[in-house]
């Protein structure tokens, strides 16, 4: 959130998802703001051949599709290992 404008950072979000002030409001409370430093870190990004959080992130999101039946099923964590290349991204993330 806009710290120096958080009733307009609430605005335009609420606009844009079409739903309420306060709704935004939470949704923006949920949020968490990282460095690229922090983005770029083993732990969440990862490295080559091992991959970070992202990883538990990325299956984890694929999951909820398929927990509504709009897939036909989730992604496995060995599927996704085998997806990511992090050779260098952490550099070009920084």
């Amino acid at each position: 959130m806009n710290e120096s404008d958080p009733d307009g950072t609430v605005k335009a979000v609420a606009a844009e998802l079409g739903i309420g002030a306060e709704d935004a409001r939470a949704q923006l409370k949920q949020g968490v703001l990282l460095t690229p430093e922090q983005v770029a870190s083993a732990g969440r990004l990862g490295t080559d051949g091992s991959p970070g959080r992202l990883l538990t992130y990325v299956t984890g999101t694929g999951r909820f599709p398929a927990g509504q039946k709009q897939t036909d099923a989730a992604p496995c964590e060995d599927d996704g290992r085998k997806a990511f290349c992090l050779k260098g991204l952490s550099d070009a993330v920084q």
